[in-house]
């Protein structure tokens, strides 16, 4: 994988601008900024990151992520504290002096409570959370809170759209009717983009033939009132929040 990022996304790539890199940190404190992003930069030799995520915040990380936050200003954007520090140590680049070493700060959250609190947050550019049809609570939390029109918003990022606690939920739950519509894994992606502001849904795509049947269920754009009422229905049968006599 980190040649193939090299590839893409290393200094001599020549599709760099076409590709929007990732990268996350799991140590959760201000003071190890630095270090993660100097191996990352070691790691991939490239000019610049595009989102840098905070992961697997949950309840218990509130106050250092907020500590971690504050660092927004000086780790994203041209010029910054952060750009200057990897120039000194990797060299000036056109397209570092251009992008900054990071260009947007993202966080992966695993209390949906702290994700609504930091939803409107100017230090936070991208917020991933869990959703799909059996998970529901980001809906009301985060993303309708959100407008789809303000360009100020954060990005959203969806994360375990096929899975539970259930099973997996292209699974048909017990006592499904045999005649009923059972989703495919891309129409549990759709159900994810489908909703207010979703911008982003991870997906694992194993093989290219699961990458075509995505792409082709993507096409068909979002589903439909009734196809997303029909799959919450499916979801509450998979965690057993009602049942069919």
């Amino acid at each position: 994988m980190s040649n193939a990022l090299q590839e893409l996304c290393g200094k001599k790539s020549s599709v760099r601008e076409k590709v929007v890199l990732a990268t996350v940190t799991y140590i959760k404190s201000p003071e190890a900024a630095m270090s993660a992003l100097l191996d990352q930069f070691i790691e991939l030799n490239m000019d610049y990151i595009d989102v840098l995520f905070w992961g697997w915040i949950g309840t218990e990380d509130a106050p250092m992520f907020e500590k971690c936050l504050q660092l927004s200003p000086d780790l994203r954007g041209a010029n910054s504290l952060y750009q200057r520090t990897i120039e000194r140590l990797f060299g000036v680049s056109e397209k570092l002096k251009k992008m900054g070493a990071v260009r947007y700060i993202g966080a992966s959250f695993h209390d949906i409570n702290l994700a609504a609190q930091w939803s409107n947050s100017p230090l936070l550019d991208v917020i991933m959370v869990r959703h799909n049809i059996a998970h529901r609570s980001a809906q009301n939390q985060v993303f309708n809170q959100l407008d789809i029109n303000d360009i100020q918003r954060p990005g959203i990022v969806t994360f375990k759209s096929t899975g539970s606690h259930s099973g997996v939920l292209w699974d048909a739950p017990d006592r499904l009717p045999n005649n009923c519509w059972k989703p495919s894994v891309p129409d549990l992606y759709r159900y994810s983009l489908s909703q207010n502001c979703v911008d982003i849904c991870l997906t694992g795509w194993r093989n290219r033939s699961e990458i075509d049947q995505a792409i082709s269920a993507l096409e068909k754009g979002k589903l439909t009132t009734q196809e997303i009422n029909y799959l919450n229905l499916y979801g509450d049968l998979h965690r057993q929040r009602i049942t069919l006599n």
